[in-house]
Protein backbone atom coordinates (compact mmCIF):
# COMPACT_ATOMS: atom_id res chain seq x y z
CA UNK A 1 0.00 0.00 0.00
CA UNK A 2 1.08 3.48 -0.16
CA UNK A 3 0.13 6.80 -0.02
CA UNK A 4 0.20 9.19 -2.46
CA UNK A 5 1.44 13.29 -1.59
CA UNK A 6 0.35 15.79 -4.67
CA UNK A 7 1.26 18.87 -6.07
CA UNK A 8 -0.07 21.60 -3.09
CA UNK A 9 -2.49 24.39 -3.86
CA UNK A 10 -2.48 28.04 -2.24
CA UNK A 11 -5.86 29.68 -1.68
CA UNK A 12 -6.08 33.35 -0.37
CA UNK A 13 -8.83 33.24 2.16
CA UNK A 14 -8.76 36.70 3.33
CA UNK A 15 -6.40 39.95 3.30
CA UNK A 16 -5.31 38.45 6.29
CA UNK A 17 -4.86 34.55 6.00
CA UNK A 18 -3.66 31.96 3.19
CA UNK A 19 -4.11 28.25 3.38
CA UNK A 20 -1.81 25.38 1.86
CA UNK A 21 -4.08 22.08 0.59
CA UNK A 22 -2.17 19.14 0.29
CA UNK A 23 -4.62 17.23 -2.05
CA UNK A 24 -3.42 13.09 -0.41
CA UNK A 25 -4.34 9.21 -1.24
CA UNK A 26 -4.17 6.58 1.11
CA UNK A 27 -6.05 3.32 0.78
CA UNK A 28 -7.49 4.61 -3.01
CA UNK A 29 -9.57 7.79 -0.33
CA UNK A 30 -8.57 11.25 -1.59
CA UNK A 31 -7.97 13.57 1.72
CA UNK A 32 -6.74 16.89 1.94
CA UNK A 33 -3.70 18.49 4.72
CA UNK A 34 -4.22 22.47 5.08
CA UNK A 35 -1.84 24.76 6.73
CA UNK A 36 -3.38 28.22 7.12
CA UNK A 37 -0.76 30.92 7.46
CA UNK A 38 -0.69 35.12 7.86
CA UNK A 39 -0.90 36.49 4.36
CA UNK A 40 2.42 38.56 4.98
CA UNK A 41 4.88 35.59 4.97
CA UNK A 42 3.13 34.18 1.88
CA UNK A 43 6.51 35.09 -0.21
CA UNK A 44 8.33 32.87 2.15
CA UNK A 45 6.53 29.49 1.57
CA UNK A 46 8.46 26.30 0.19
CA UNK A 47 5.20 24.25 -0.40
CA UNK A 48 6.42 22.94 -3.79
CA UNK A 49 9.16 20.65 -2.11
CA UNK A 50 7.53 17.73 0.31
CA UNK A 51 9.88 18.17 2.87
CA UNK A 52 7.16 19.58 5.40
CA UNK A 53 4.24 16.90 4.43
CA UNK A 54 7.11 14.13 4.76
CA UNK A 55 7.61 14.77 7.94
CA UNK A 56 4.57 15.30 9.29
CA UNK A 57 2.66 11.91 7.59
CA UNK A 58 5.87 10.19 8.55
CA UNK A 59 4.71 8.49 11.71
CA UNK A 60 1.68 8.18 10.15
CA UNK A 61 2.93 6.04 7.53
CA UNK A 62 5.76 4.44 9.22
CA UNK A 63 3.21 2.64 11.33
CA UNK A 64 0.68 1.39 8.49
CA UNK A 65 3.42 0.16 6.31
CA UNK A 66 2.59 3.08 3.60
CA UNK A 67 5.25 3.64 1.34
CA UNK A 68 5.35 7.56 -0.08
CA UNK A 69 4.82 8.87 -3.31
CA UNK A 70 5.77 12.15 -3.82
CA UNK A 71 4.48 14.10 -7.26
CA UNK A 72 6.75 17.15 -5.66
CA UNK A 73 10.62 16.88 -5.07
CA UNK A 74 12.25 15.97 -1.54
CA UNK A 75 15.39 17.47 -0.20
CA UNK A 76 18.38 15.32 -0.55
CA UNK A 77 19.77 15.72 3.03
CA UNK A 78 15.88 15.32 4.28
CA UNK A 79 15.91 12.35 2.79
CA UNK A 80 19.47 11.18 3.41
CA UNK A 81 18.72 11.44 7.00
CA UNK A 82 15.29 10.18 6.92
CA UNK A 83 16.18 6.49 5.24
CA UNK A 84 19.49 5.95 6.46
CA UNK A 85 19.42 7.24 10.53
CA UNK A 86 15.62 8.02 12.09
CA UNK A 87 13.83 5.16 9.98
CA UNK A 88 15.90 2.92 11.42
CA UNK A 89 16.54 3.95 14.65
CA UNK A 90 12.17 4.51 15.08
CA UNK A 91 11.90 0.87 14.23
CA UNK A 92 14.99 -0.44 16.12
CA UNK A 93 12.33 0.78 19.30
CA UNK A 94 9.09 0.52 18.12
CA UNK A 95 7.60 -2.47 16.88
CA UNK A 96 4.83 -1.25 15.57
CA UNK A 97 6.97 1.14 12.98
CA UNK A 98 8.11 -0.24 9.31
CA UNK A 99 11.19 0.87 7.30
CA UNK A 100 9.31 2.71 4.35
CA UNK A 101 10.01 3.64 1.11
CA UNK A 102 10.02 6.89 -0.31
CA UNK A 103 9.49 7.72 -3.69
CA UNK A 104 10.74 10.97 -5.04
CA UNK A 105 12.65 13.07 -7.18
CA UNK A 106 15.40 14.71 -5.00
CA UNK A 107 16.70 18.72 -4.68
CA UNK A 108 19.35 20.39 -2.89
CA UNK A 109 18.21 24.34 -2.83
CA UNK A 110 19.50 27.42 -1.20
CA UNK A 111 17.12 29.76 -0.14
CA UNK A 112 19.23 32.03 1.51
CA UNK A 113 17.06 32.66 4.51
CA UNK A 114 18.12 35.20 7.50
CA UNK A 115 15.54 34.41 10.20
CA UNK A 116 15.89 32.74 13.29
CA UNK A 117 13.11 31.82 15.54
CA UNK A 118 11.48 29.93 18.70
CA UNK A 119 7.93 28.92 20.17
CA UNK A 120 6.61 31.45 22.49
CA UNK A 121 3.93 29.50 24.74
CA UNK A 122 5.34 31.61 28.14
CA UNK A 123 6.30 28.33 29.92
CA UNK A 124 9.78 27.68 31.21
CA UNK A 125 11.01 26.11 28.40
CA UNK A 126 9.85 28.65 25.80
CA UNK A 127 11.54 31.82 28.03
CA UNK A 128 14.41 30.33 28.87
CA UNK A 129 15.25 29.65 25.00
CA UNK A 130 14.20 33.52 24.49
CA UNK A 131 16.58 34.38 27.43
CA UNK A 132 19.84 31.84 26.35
CA UNK A 133 19.40 32.42 22.18
CA UNK A 134 17.88 36.04 22.14
CA UNK A 135 19.02 38.38 25.14
CA UNK A 136 22.48 36.35 25.97
CA UNK A 137 23.39 35.23 22.40
CA UNK A 138 26.56 36.45 21.13
CA UNK A 139 26.72 35.19 17.53
CA UNK A 140 24.50 37.27 15.42
CA UNK A 141 23.28 35.04 13.01
CA UNK A 142 22.06 32.87 15.75
CA UNK A 143 20.04 35.09 17.54
CA UNK A 144 16.69 35.11 17.85
CA UNK A 145 14.39 37.86 15.70
CA UNK A 146 10.98 36.11 15.43
CA UNK A 147 8.40 34.52 17.95
CA UNK A 148 6.23 31.32 16.60
CA UNK A 149 2.94 30.07 17.83
CA UNK A 150 2.04 26.82 16.19
CA UNK A 151 -1.10 25.04 16.54
CA UNK A 152 -0.66 21.72 15.57
CA UNK A 153 -2.71 19.81 18.04
CA UNK A 154 -1.72 21.03 21.71
CA UNK A 155 -4.81 23.67 20.59
CA UNK A 156 -6.88 21.81 18.74
CA UNK A 157 -7.80 23.49 14.99
CA UNK A 158 -10.14 25.37 13.83
CA UNK A 159 -12.38 22.45 12.47
CA UNK A 160 -12.83 22.05 16.20
CA UNK A 161 -13.49 25.54 17.46
CA UNK A 162 -10.15 26.25 18.64
CA UNK A 163 -11.03 28.48 21.35
CA UNK A 164 -7.71 27.95 23.32
CA UNK A 165 -5.83 28.80 19.96
CA UNK A 166 -7.29 31.69 19.71
CA UNK A 167 -6.55 32.45 23.17
CA UNK A 168 -3.20 31.45 23.35
CA UNK A 169 -2.46 33.99 20.78
CA UNK A 170 -2.77 37.28 22.09
CA UNK A 171 -0.87 36.34 25.02
CA UNK A 172 2.37 35.39 22.39
CA UNK A 173 1.41 38.36 20.30
CA UNK A 174 1.28 40.83 23.26
CA UNK A 175 5.21 39.69 24.64
CA UNK A 176 6.25 39.50 20.89
CA UNK A 177 5.33 43.14 20.45
CA UNK A 178 6.59 44.15 24.19
CA UNK A 179 10.14 42.92 23.42
CA UNK A 180 10.47 43.98 19.79
CA UNK A 181 10.33 40.44 17.99
CA UNK A 182 8.52 39.36 14.86
CA UNK A 183 5.33 37.02 15.08
CA UNK A 184 4.26 34.39 12.98
CA UNK A 185 1.21 31.92 13.76
CA UNK A 186 -0.11 28.91 11.47
CA UNK A 187 -2.96 26.89 12.14
CA UNK A 188 -3.40 22.87 10.45
CA UNK A 189 -5.58 19.74 10.70
CA UNK A 190 -2.17 18.09 10.60
CA UNK A 191 -2.83 15.91 14.21
CA UNK A 192 -6.55 15.19 12.96
CA UNK A 193 -4.81 13.63 10.35
CA UNK A 194 -1.71 12.03 11.81
CA UNK A 195 -4.62 10.43 14.43
CA UNK A 196 -1.23 10.33 16.77
CA UNK A 197 -1.13 11.00 20.65
CA UNK A 198 0.15 14.76 20.72
CA UNK A 199 3.38 13.71 23.02
CA UNK A 200 4.58 11.07 20.76
CA UNK A 201 4.47 13.31 17.48
CA UNK A 202 4.55 16.85 18.60
CA UNK A 203 7.99 17.19 17.20
CA UNK A 204 7.62 15.89 14.00
CA UNK A 205 4.52 18.26 13.85
CA UNK A 206 5.72 21.41 15.09
CA UNK A 207 8.81 21.01 12.23
CA UNK A 208 6.29 19.76 9.53
CA UNK A 209 4.92 23.42 9.97
CA UNK A 210 8.14 25.30 10.16
CA UNK A 211 9.58 23.46 7.01
CA UNK A 212 6.65 25.36 5.01
CA UNK A 213 8.96 28.62 5.32
CA UNK A 214 12.65 27.59 4.76
CA UNK A 215 12.71 30.89 2.97
CA UNK A 216 12.50 32.62 6.06
CA UNK A 217 14.09 30.89 9.40
CA UNK A 218 17.70 29.49 8.80
CA UNK A 219 17.71 28.25 12.03
CA UNK A 220 14.70 27.43 14.55
CA UNK A 221 15.14 26.48 18.40
CA UNK A 222 13.00 24.02 19.39
CA UNK A 223 12.62 23.83 23.07
CA UNK A 224 14.00 21.32 24.95
CA UNK A 225 11.38 19.51 27.81
CA UNK A 226 14.51 17.47 29.00
CA UNK A 227 18.15 17.87 29.40
CA UNK A 228 20.80 15.59 27.18
CA UNK A 229 21.31 13.39 29.66
CA UNK A 230 17.89 12.42 29.93
CA UNK A 231 18.29 10.81 26.20
CA UNK A 232 15.90 8.23 26.40
CA UNK A 233 14.61 5.34 23.58
CA UNK A 234 11.34 6.31 24.46
CA UNK A 235 8.36 6.64 21.42
CA UNK A 236 5.75 8.04 24.26
CA UNK A 237 7.15 11.62 23.87
CA UNK A 238 9.33 12.67 21.15
CA UNK A 239 11.27 15.04 23.86
CA UNK A 240 13.29 12.08 24.80
CA UNK A 241 15.34 11.92 21.83
CA UNK A 242 14.81 15.34 20.32
CA UNK A 243 18.19 15.96 20.59
CA UNK A 244 18.45 12.92 17.88
CA UNK A 245 15.37 13.55 15.60
CA UNK A 246 15.98 17.48 15.22
CA UNK A 247 19.11 16.88 13.62
CA UNK A 248 17.54 14.36 12.00
CA UNK A 249 14.71 16.39 10.21
CA UNK A 250 17.33 19.58 9.29
CA UNK A 251 17.52 20.32 5.79
CA UNK A 252 20.15 22.14 3.74
CA UNK A 253 17.99 25.63 4.32
CA UNK A 254 16.91 25.29 8.05
CA UNK A 255 18.93 23.41 11.29
CA UNK A 256 16.64 22.51 13.91
CA UNK A 257 18.57 22.90 17.61
CA UNK A 258 17.29 21.01 20.67
CA UNK A 259 17.33 24.36 22.85
CA UNK A 260 18.70 24.67 25.98
CA UNK A 261 19.58 21.20 26.36
CA UNK A 262 22.44 21.23 28.49
CA UNK A 263 20.34 23.08 30.61
CA UNK A 264 18.25 21.64 33.53
CA UNK A 265 14.30 23.11 34.66
CA UNK A 266 15.96 24.56 37.92
CA UNK A 267 18.84 26.60 35.97
CA UNK A 268 16.26 27.57 33.40
CA UNK A 269 13.96 28.79 36.33
CA UNK A 270 17.01 30.54 37.54
CA UNK A 271 18.05 31.95 34.25
CA UNK A 272 14.83 33.62 33.56
CA UNK A 273 14.39 34.84 37.02
CA UNK A 274 17.44 37.20 36.15
CA UNK A 275 15.12 39.33 34.12
CA UNK A 276 11.99 40.62 35.60
CA UNK A 277 10.23 41.71 32.70
CA UNK A 278 10.63 38.24 31.31
CA UNK A 279 9.67 36.44 34.32
CA UNK A 280 6.54 38.49 34.76
CA UNK A 281 5.18 36.36 31.52
CA UNK A 282 6.11 33.02 32.81
CA UNK A 283 2.78 31.09 32.27
CA UNK A 284 3.06 27.21 32.95
CA UNK A 285 -0.40 26.08 34.24
CA UNK A 286 -2.67 23.96 31.85
CA UNK A 287 -5.44 25.06 33.71
CA UNK A 288 -6.08 28.68 34.47
CA UNK A 289 -6.57 31.40 32.07
CA UNK A 290 -4.38 33.00 29.79
CA UNK A 291 -1.51 35.24 31.72
CA UNK A 292 -3.17 33.41 35.44
CA UNK A 293 -0.93 30.72 37.16
CA UNK A 294 -4.32 28.46 38.78
CA UNK A 295 -1.10 27.17 41.31
CA UNK A 296 -3.13 23.40 41.41
CA UNK A 297 -1.79 21.66 38.32
CA UNK A 298 0.83 19.74 37.98
CA UNK A 299 3.05 22.01 36.04
CA UNK A 300 1.84 25.21 38.72
CA UNK A 301 2.95 22.58 41.22
CA UNK A 302 6.36 21.34 40.10
CA UNK A 303 7.64 25.37 39.20
CA UNK A 304 6.77 26.36 42.24
CA UNK A 305 8.64 23.95 44.07
CA UNK A 306 11.04 24.57 41.92
CA UNK A 307 11.02 28.32 42.85
CA UNK A 308 10.13 27.27 46.55
CA UNK A 309 13.54 24.78 46.46
CA UNK A 310 15.71 28.02 45.07
CA UNK A 311 14.39 30.23 48.13
CA UNK A 312 12.96 32.52 45.20
CA UNK A 313 9.92 33.40 47.64
CA UNK A 314 9.01 36.68 46.20
CA UNK A 315 9.04 35.29 42.82
CA UNK A 316 6.79 32.37 43.66
CA UNK A 317 4.25 35.44 44.96
CA UNK A 318 4.99 37.49 41.61
CA UNK A 319 3.54 34.26 39.28
CA UNK A 320 1.32 32.18 41.73
CA UNK A 321 -0.44 32.04 44.08
CA UNK A 322 1.49 32.18 47.21
CA UNK A 323 -1.90 31.44 49.87
CA UNK A 324 -2.14 28.34 47.92
CA UNK A 325 0.99 26.95 47.75
CA UNK A 326 1.41 27.29 51.73
CA UNK A 327 -1.91 26.05 52.25
CA UNK A 328 -0.88 22.92 50.33
CA UNK A 329 2.89 22.75 51.09
CA UNK A 330 3.19 19.45 52.46
CA UNK A 331 0.71 17.96 49.95
CA UNK A 332 3.23 19.30 47.33
CA UNK A 333 6.22 18.01 49.09
CA UNK A 334 4.61 14.30 49.47
CA UNK A 335 4.01 14.37 45.80
CA UNK A 336 7.47 15.25 44.90
CA UNK A 337 9.30 12.49 47.33
CA UNK A 338 6.66 10.33 45.52
CA UNK A 339 7.90 10.92 42.43
CA UNK A 340 11.70 12.19 42.32
CA UNK A 341 12.49 8.72 41.28
CA UNK A 342 11.33 8.90 38.02
CA UNK A 343 10.59 12.50 37.33
CA UNK A 344 13.35 14.29 36.73
CA UNK A 345 11.92 17.66 37.82
CA UNK A 346 10.91 16.33 40.68
CA UNK A 347 14.55 15.18 41.34
CA UNK A 348 16.57 18.19 40.75
CA UNK A 349 13.91 20.01 42.92
CA UNK A 350 14.23 17.43 45.66
CA UNK A 351 18.42 18.11 45.02
CA UNK A 352 17.82 21.73 45.12
CA UNK A 353 16.27 21.56 48.81
CA UNK A 354 18.91 19.73 49.73
CA UNK A 355 21.32 21.91 48.32
CA UNK A 356 19.96 24.85 50.10
CA UNK A 357 19.56 23.40 53.53
CA UNK A 358 15.94 23.88 53.08
CA UNK A 359 14.15 20.77 55.69
CA UNK A 360 11.70 19.43 54.61
CA UNK A 361 8.64 19.57 57.19
CA UNK A 362 8.17 15.76 58.81
CA UNK A 363 4.25 16.18 58.38
CA UNK A 364 5.11 16.06 54.18
CA UNK A 365 6.43 12.32 54.37
CA UNK A 366 2.79 11.44 55.49
CA UNK A 367 0.49 13.42 53.64
CA UNK A 368 -2.08 11.23 52.42
CA UNK A 369 -4.28 13.35 50.58
CA UNK A 370 -3.80 13.39 46.56
CA UNK A 371 -3.34 16.85 44.73
CA UNK A 372 -6.16 18.01 42.88
CA UNK A 373 -4.39 17.00 39.35
CA UNK A 374 -3.98 13.24 40.56
CA UNK A 375 -8.14 13.16 41.99
CA UNK A 376 -8.66 13.83 38.28
CA UNK A 377 -6.24 11.68 37.22
CA UNK A 378 -7.66 8.61 39.23
CA UNK A 379 -10.64 9.93 38.05
CA UNK A 380 -10.23 9.93 34.92
CA UNK A 381 -8.42 6.22 35.31
CA UNK A 382 -11.44 5.39 36.46
CA UNK A 383 -13.86 6.03 34.01
CA UNK A 384 -11.77 4.96 31.16
CA UNK A 385 -11.99 1.23 33.51
CA UNK A 386 -14.29 -1.32 32.00
CA UNK A 387 -16.74 -0.39 35.45
CA UNK A 388 -15.94 3.20 34.68
CA UNK A 389 -17.22 2.60 30.39
CA UNK A 390 -20.64 0.81 32.24
CA UNK A 391 -21.30 4.00 34.52
CA UNK A 392 -21.11 6.37 31.84
CA UNK A 393 -23.51 4.77 29.92
CA UNK A 394 -25.75 5.21 32.67
CA UNK A 395 -28.19 8.05 33.60
CA UNK A 396 -27.08 8.25 36.69
CA UNK A 397 -23.31 9.04 35.39
CA UNK A 398 -23.00 13.12 35.81
CA UNK A 399 -24.27 12.52 39.58
CA UNK A 400 -22.02 9.79 40.34
CA UNK A 401 -19.25 12.22 39.06
CA UNK A 402 -20.58 15.26 41.05
CA UNK A 403 -20.60 12.92 43.83
CA UNK A 404 -17.06 11.80 43.56
CA UNK A 405 -15.85 15.75 43.39
CA UNK A 406 -17.49 16.37 46.14
CA UNK A 407 -15.97 13.63 48.69
CA UNK A 408 -12.64 14.69 47.32
CA UNK A 409 -13.35 18.45 47.75
CA UNK A 410 -14.92 18.19 51.57
CA UNK A 411 -11.73 15.63 52.65
CA UNK A 412 -9.51 18.23 51.23
CA UNK A 413 -10.71 21.18 53.04
CA UNK A 414 -10.56 18.47 56.62
CA UNK A 415 -6.77 18.07 55.52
Amino acid sequence: MELIIKSPTIRVVSETQTKILVPYIVENESKELWYLIESKYTSYLTADVADAYVVGFLLYAMERNLNMKLEIPLSERLYFQLTKYLMPFLVSFNKHLHVINISANLVSKDYQAIHVGTGISCGVDSLSTIVYHGLEEKVEKNKIDTLTLLNTGYYGCSENNSENYRRYIQQSFDFAEKHHYNFLTVDSNLSNVMEYNFLSAHTYLTCSVLLLLQKYFSVYYYASGYTVNHFRVDFSDSANYDVFLLDCISTENLKFYSSCCVINRIGKIRMIAQYKDIFESLYVCTRGTVASNCSHCEKCVRTMLALDSMKMIEELKQRFNYSIFKKYRNRYLNYMLRHKGNNPFYKEAFDCYKKNKIKIPFLAYFSIMPCAFERREMLCSFMNSALGKWIRKKSFYRKFVSWIERIFKNYSRRN
